[in-house]
């Protein structure tokens, strides 16, 4: 069973929600779903690993369930749908130019030749007034 601390933590991760918003997108395939719904009934069967009557050991079979069924899901998924819900930067699209750096912004330019500005060594040095 998840405890509430577990819970906790997996809300303010946003790991969560990221699997949410996976399981319910089209374009991940449905043998990648069904590793959460597998984790999830593996942690509400009364059989498990180490048994739950033992002291903090019976625990960590739970939570090893959760960690490597949501990192087997994270693997599993295609990357660019993984990049595209958790907000990572975005794969150019197919066709578009490797080498560019994105948007093109206007703007001016000018060049300021370096012989042409006053060098500060060179200025008069004021005398001082008696």
């Amino acid at each position: 069973m998840l405890r509430p601390s577990l819970l906790m933590m997996l809300a303010r991760s946003g790991i969560g929600r990221l699997v949410l918003r996976l399981m319910l997108d089209r374009r991940v395939p449905i043998w990648t779903k069904l590793i959460i719904p597998a984790a999830i009934a593996y942690m509400a069967s009364p059989i498990d690993i180490l048994p739950d009557i033992v002291p903090l050991l019976g625990w960590l079979d739970d939570i090893a369930a959760i960690i490597v069924s949501v990192t087997l899901f994270l693997m599993a998924v295609p990357r660019d749908v993984l990049r595209e819900h958790s907000g990572g930067p975005q794969a150019p699209p197919r066709g578009a130019d490797p080498n560019s750096r994105g948007p093109v912004i206007d703007g001016k330019a000018r060049v300021v030749d370096v012989d042409d500005a006053p060098d500060p060594d060179d200025a008069p040095n004021p005398k001082p007034s008696p």
